[in-house]
């Protein structure tokens, strides 16, 4: 690392590096992230041993390298880690996602235990995006040029064999491994994540089959980049879910993936669980897949019934009383302690330490700073 002065202010250089070493994505791991061996602490993928049962999920999972995040905790349970790896298996990024203990992602509004690293206490933080990209943090002293590339791209290296099924998101990546496994599955980890439109980045197809399998609210947009796709040549087909024929109006509403049925089929078949331009567009139109063995397994799924609209409940008129009003739940029954203790002491709250007890990502920080609130 450089320092240069420039008008009497000191301005720090940071050498470059285009991809996160192995070494300190090892160091990051060992404060941030809980290895496969704690698969049971994480909300993601305790949620796929209870759909898909034990052996096959953990199977999966450390195929995938996918890791519990402690940066994000809800209903007891941590987030999730994936690694992106690129084609020669250099890491690109990491990103982390809060999810909850249905295996749906925390979304905005919702309450979420966020780890504060200067504060060293989780924080409930409700709004915003519940899931980040942690290689800057990893590369502190660097500065991180590596473009972002496909969740599980490395694999198209591995199985050379097979053809290339891309999703939306690194979830369904996990999913679809288990309930597909003819294809390599990636994903841009979003509908426009990575840029995966852009001619660099999916260089990686060429000279393989690809089959995209959008969102229900993503397939006229992913169609149109997928005709772009064609005339570069690029062998690629999209599949239509509601060709399927399991599709209902409230699917469409809430724009589920193939991952969202084939977890529907597997819970319908194991009920009880697991333990534990014009023009272009004409020139080069994009057929519909044909993956006769998906159309046929998602043709056995029955569209779930539409629930019965709730009666409005009808107000009772309650005779006055001079009985004193019943408070909300008290101070000590929501967090366990004796509020006199509080009052006495007025920074006990605030002592509250993460139980786990990791070390922060800065070793160096000073050790007087506020803790901050924790909420267990």
């Amino acid at each position: 690392m450089e320092t240069k002065i420039e008008n009497a202010t000191t301005v720090e250089i940071k050498p470059e590096i285009d991809h996160i070493p192995q070494e300190d994505f090892e160091r990051f791991a060992k404060r941030s992230l809980l290895d496969r061996r704690h698969n049971h602490l994480g909300a993601f993928q305790s949620h796929l041993i209870r759909t898909w049962g034990k052996e096959k999920a953990e199977a999966t999972l450390e195929e995938h390298d996918v890791w519990s995040a402690r940066d994000y905790r809800r209903d007891q349970k941590y987030g999730a880690a994936f690694i992106q790896r690129d084609i020669s298996g250099q890491i690109r990024n990491v990103k982390l996602v809060a999810y909850k203990s249905d295996g749906h992602r925390v979304k905005d509004g919702e309450d979420c235990l966020v780890y504060d690293w200067r504060q060293r206490a989780y924080v409930n933080r409700p709004e915003g995006n519940k899931a980040s990209l942690a290689g800057k943090r990893i590369m502190y002293a660097h500065t991180l040029t590596a473009r972002q590339c496909f969740f599980n791209e490395d694999k198209i290296a591995k199985y050379p064999n097979k053809a290339i099924g891309m999703v939306e998101g690194e979830k369904s990546v996990v999913i679809c491994s288990m309930a597909a496994p003819q294809y390599v599955w990636i994903a841009p980890g979003g509908q426009y994540g990575c840029r995966w439109y852009d001619p660099e980045v999916y260089e990686v197809f060429r000279g393989r089959k690809v089959t995209l399998f959008p969102d229900l609210d993503a397939f006229e947009d992913w169609k149109t980049r997928a005709e772009m796709m064609k005339l570069d040549g690029i062998d690629v087909d999209i599949f239509s879910l509601e060709a399927a024929g399991c599709v209902t109006e409230e699917d469409c509403a809430k724009g589920l993936d193939i991952a969202d049925y084939f977890t529907r089929l597997q819970q319908q078949q194991y009920p009880e669980g697991f333990e534990q331009e014009e023009e272009v567009v004409e020139a080069a139109s994009v057929k519909e897949a044909d993956a006769p063995a998906i159309t046929a397994s998602l043709s056995k799924l029955v569209p779930a019934p539409t629930p019965a609209p709730k009666a409005e409940p009808v107000a009772e008129r309650v005779a006055p009383t001079d009985a004193p009003p019943q408070s909300a739940q008290s101070l000590e029954e929501l967090y366990e302690i004796d509020i006199s203790q509080v009052v006495h002491e007025p920074r006990k709250l605030h002592s509250l330490k993460n139980p786990d007890g990791w070390a922060s990502e800065s070793e160096d920080e000073e050790k007087d700073k506020p803790s901050g609130w924790y909420i267990p």
